[in-house]
This record gives C-alpha cells, sequence and structure tokens, in this order.
C-alpha cells in the first residue's frame, strides 16, 4: 500500500483497485453536505507520463449547492499530486 500525507477532513478511502487504476473515497455528513464522492483515475499514458482524473461530487445526487466543498477536494489533491510530477 501507498504511504501518503493527504488529508481530506473526513474522507475515507472505500475501494483501491490499483490494477485498473481506481480509487474511490467517501467523505462523512457534516452540517453543510450529506457528504461527497471522490474517485480518482489513474492510467499510463507511455512509460514517463501517468494521468489522473480526480472527481468529486455530492453523495446525494439531487444536491444543488455543495458550498464549493468539492472543488476543495479537487484542488486539495491537485495541490498534493503537483509536487510530485
Amino acid at each position: 500500500m501507498y504511504e501518503h500525507n493527504l488529508s481530506i477532513e473526513g474522507a475515507e478511502v472505500t475501494y483501491e483497485d490499483y490494477e485498473d487504476g481506481v480509487i474511490r473515497a467517501k467523505t462523512g455528513v457534516n452540517l453543510r453536505t450529506f457528504g461527497d464522492q471522490i474517485i480518482l483515475l489513474v492510467q499510463k499514458a507511455d512509460e514517463e507520463t501517468t494521468s489522473v482524473h480526480i472527481q468529486s461530487k455530492p453523495a446525494i445526487p439531487t444536491t444543488i449547492v455543495d458550498y464549493g466543498k468539492n472543488i476543495k477536494n479537487v484542488k486539495t489533491i491537485t495541490t498534493y499530486l503537483k509536487p510530485h510530477i
């Protein structure tokens, strides 16, 4: 398993498949949201390049306002990955 220091408050990894390059996590319910679903899709583009697709969305699909929480999740992950490029 990969050791990391990335932290999104209340997030917990729920699924990891290194062979298919999929990592799923969820955050818990708080005063503003019913939680979020975070999905990372990691694909090898070539011998020197890896592509990472980051998706964060409300756990409840009918959520209209997330108070910027999901963009914050994506920015947190992107900021963590940037120095490793």
